[in-house]
Order: structure tokens, then sequence, then C-alpha cells
């Protein structure tokens, strides 16, 4: 009886415990910064140890104006597990707000290490003024700065496989859409001015093509989502939003496009007609969402957000509903029978890619390299994954086969 008893409280206490969480989570996900930070406060009073609610909790306090708490919080969320870029980049906002010196510089060395975070991102954070002002700190981005640049970005395959469009500097300093062929020949420029143009993908009928353009990264102003011919006429702009609208992703039927936007704050999701109307919010975190493309079957979205702190994919129905968790992996894109999802992660240092089911299970790495591998696509066949890699020193444009073997250079820089 008394083993019996011991049991049914235990199991109460879990119950309970699950429910304060939903709660907290209910409040922060409607950004009730005051009720949620109280909700996590009781949760983390029965589990010290839990990640999520310290990284949730510091979110709350930032956003109330309590940034010593925030900071605290998050270096307690960083201890018990959450290891992703963010969550070390706003602890060192956090700290350098409070003129912490020297919690804000290793907190963003700590960043930095995760090789996901630029100089221009640093240089660009209001909230780290106070440690820029050091000499110190200052060499460190100036380091940063002079490390290899990115040459290609963001490939997307022609819906038949014989071409492949990718955002590009091979031409100059501004980012450029560009065009190859799928076997490296044949490699043009799609748009040519002094804005930047990436994120391209084509639409399903092989003869047009999505792409974000406006300010350059780092500059002042807007970004908007554009469409034009395959040869780069007929340049044609279809959001008209204060921010930036990024990664376009367009249906099977080619009747809608995904893409995200920062218009309200945060990175999330939106859906619209091709035309431009009937523009609609899918996510709603408070906490960045993105890279959304569709599954096969146009009936489900798939998607990255860091609203637990580190990055994780998701899949969702294309309503938005039903957002559901499946892996920590970044830059996620269904196979085309919609069974094999690739992605890229960093769980050793720098990126790699791989693949794993569409419900996050089975797991395996495609590369190893010494630079990082990121940003992979399948083929229409499923035989073929583009990526981007740096195992040479640039980024640039490479192929594999689908079980990671083969892999090649598409286009020498």
């Amino acid at each position: 009886m008394k083993t019996a008893l011991i049991f049914s409280t235990s199991v109460l206490m879990a119950i309970n415990a699950l429910a304060q969480q939903t709660q907290a989570d209910s409040a922060f996900a409607v950004r009730n910064w005051a009720f949620a930070n109280t909700l996590y406060g009781q949760v983390l009073q029965n589990d010290s140890t839990n990640a999520k609610a310290w990284y949730r909790q510091a979110m709350c306090c930032y956003r109330l104006g309590n940034n010593r708490q925030a900071a605290i919080s998050m270096q307690q969320a960083t201890l018990n597990g959450i290891h992703g870029e963010t969550a070390y980049f706003n602890l060192a906002c956090f700290y350098s707000m409070v003129k912490d010196r020297e919690g804000a510089v290793g907190a963003l060395k700590m960043a930095i290490a995760t090789k996901n975070i630029s100089a221009q991102e640093i240089k660009n954070e209001p909230d780290l003024s106070f440690i820029l002002q050091d000499t110190a700190t200052r060499r460190m981005v100036t380091k940063l700065e002079s490390q290899p640049d990115w040459i290609d970005e963001n490939p997307s395959w022609s819906p038949d496989g014989s071409k492949i469009v990718f955002e590009s500097h091979r031409f100059g300093d501004n980012a450029q859409v560009c065009i190859v062929n799928a076997d490296g020949t044949h490699l043009r420029r799609l748009t040519n001015n002094q804005d930047y143009n990436g994120m391209p993908c084509f639409m399903p009928d092989g003869q047009k093509i999505v792409f974000s353009s406006g300010a350059q990264f780092g500059k002042t102003g807007d970004r908007n989502i554009f469409i034009m011919n395959i040869d780069g006429t007929g340049q044609t702009r279809l959001t008209h939003n204060k921010g930036h609208d990024h990664y376009p992703n367009v249906s099977p039927d080619g009747k809608q496009l995904v893409f995200n936007s920062d218009r309200d704050g945060h990175r999330e999701i939106y859906l619209m007609n091709i035309d431009g109307t009937r523009q609609q919010r899918l996510t709603n975190a408070a906490a960045h969402s993105d890279y959304a493309s569709w599954s096969p079957d146009g009936s489900r979205i798939i998607f990255e957000s860091v609203r637990t702190g580190s990055w994780v994919t998701y899949i969702m129905n294309k309503d938005g509903s039903s957002q559901t968790p499946i892996a920590v992996a970044s830059a996620p894109r269904f196979s085309p029978d919609g069974k094999k999802v690739v992605f890229h992660n960093s769980p050793y240092g720098s990126f790699e890619v791989f693949i794993m089911n569409n419900d996050g299970s089975a797991t395996k790495q495609l590369t190893n390299n010494t630079g990082a591998d990121s940003l992979p696509c399948f083929s229409p066949d499923g035989k073929k994954i583009v990526f981007i890699s740096g195992k040479d020193g640039l980024q640039q444009l490479y192929m594999m086969n689908a079980d990671g073997s083969g892999q090649k250079k598409l286009v020498s820089n």
C-alpha cells in the first residue's frame, strides 16, 4: 500500500507539472509576459533543470524590462542544455545591457563558436553597444569579418531537374539570383542591380522564379517578394511590406506561396496567394520561425523555429494548425515522396547535412567535411541532393547522391 501511495503521488505531481508547463506555454504564446513569467517560475520550483522554462522565463523578463533576471535565467537555460547561437547571443545582449562585461563577452564568444552568427549581426545589435566599445571585442568581431564569406546560398531545383537556381556573390559584393544546368554548365546571372536578390524558388511550371529582393545586409530598408521569368525578365513585386519578406516557396499547385516576414517583430511564417493577395500569418510563437516549404501533396508545411531556444524542425497543416516538432534540425526540405526530410545541423561544431524520416526518426549523417555543409535540397527524382559546402574554403554549390556518396563541386568559382 505504501508503494502504491508513493506511485500515485508521483503520478499526480507529474500531471500537475505538465499542466503548469502547458498553462505557461499558452500564456507565452499570446505574449502575456507577466503571467507567463510567474507560471514559469512555478514550473522551475518543481524542476530546476527545465531548460525550456528557463529560456522562456528569460524572454519574459526581457520583455518586462528585467534584464538582470533575464541574464540569470538565460544562463540557466544554457547550463541545462540549450546551446544554440540564439541562446548565447541573447545571453550576451542581456549581460551587455546590465553592463556585465565579462559575462557578455563570454556569451558572445560561445555564440561565435556555433559558427552560425555573422559579424554584421553583432555590429547591428544595439543591445551589444556596451561591449562593442571595447577594443578587444571589436578585434574579435573584425577577426570574424575576415573569415571567408559565402559565395553561394539557397539552392533550389527546377521541376524537371534540369536546372538549379541559387543566390550567389560570384559577380560582386551584392547577392544576385543565378541559374545553372544540373551538370554545372551554362552558369548565368538572372538579376543585376544594387539590391540584395536571393532565396529563389521555381514555380511548378518551371517558367517563373520567385525570390526576395531589397536592402543589402546591414543596410536600412525593406525586402519584398518578387516573381520573374526564367530568363530574369518581367520582374514583378508581389509584397509591399515594411520589414523583410524572405524564403518564398510555392505550393505544388502553384496557387499559394509561404514565406517568412519580420513585419510584426519576430520572423514568422506567412501564407498568401501567388499574386500577393490574402496574406495571413500562420505562426505566432514570439520567436523566430524560418525556411518554410511545402510537402509534395501540398497539405503540410515544414519549417524551422527557435521558440524553444534551439532551431527545431516543425510540421504543420497548411492552415497553420497542428504545429508539431519532430527534431532538432535546421533548413528542412521534404523528399519528393514526402517520406524523408533532409536538413543541416551542427552537433559537433560546424554544420553537416543529415537525412531522417518525416517523423524525426532514423537520422543519418550524410556529410562529414572540414567546412560547413548546409542548405540541402532533393532533386525532383529524389536521387540527388544539392547543398552548400565550405570544404574548399568558400561556401559553394555542391551535389551528392541521396545516400551522401559522390560529393562534387558543381560550379568552380
